[in-house]
């Protein structure tokens, strides 16, 4: 990536993390139109839209941005995301399972789809994989306890 580019995608990301995504947009449109199609750039437009909560414009890129870059496991979690909110949480597992292989030592990938077998009923495999994003990052069971969408788990560890 050259430096102007760079430097654009690291302000996006500073004013992200600071929770002003409007910003953080507005410094990806400077972006050389001929590097918007990277995917540090795509991925970066998913992660906003989400935060702007436009689900579906996320979710399209993110379909689009995994297509063309299938390796990079955060288009699966930012895509995903998105998915659940525009559609429904079983879009949301099938777009997280097709990732599995990238993110199978990802303690994130492992609690999402524990959150969305959860919802849909399937608390077998959802402590299946809850056990696995503990056994990756113990910081995911204090998380657990205040999620909602784990609460038909919670008491049957």
């Amino acid at each position: 990536m050259i430096p102007e580019a760079k430097r654009l995608v690291t302000a996006a990301e500073g004013f992200l993390q600071l929770g002003m995504p409007e910003e953080a947009w507005d410094e990806l449109e400077e972006i050389n139109p001929e590097l918007a199609h990277l995917a540090e750039v795509l991925l970066l437009r998913i992660l906003i839209l989400n935060a702007l909560k436009r689900w579906e414009a996320a979710t399209i890129i993110g379909e689009s941005a995994i297509e063309k870059y299938p390796q990079l496991g955060e288009l699966y979690l930012a895509t995903a995301y998105a998915e659940r909110r525009f559609r429904n949480i079983k879009d949301a597992l099938v777009i997280l399972l097709t990732g599995e292989a990238i993110l199978e030592k990802n303690p994130l990938f492992h609690y999402n789809v524990a959150c969305y077998e959860c919802q849909l009923g399937n608390l077998g495999a959802a402590r299946a994989r809850l056990t696995q994003a503990f056994y990756l990052d113990k910081s995911y069971r204090l998380t657990a306890l205040e999620d909602a969408d784990l609460e038909p788990l919670l008491g049957t560890f």
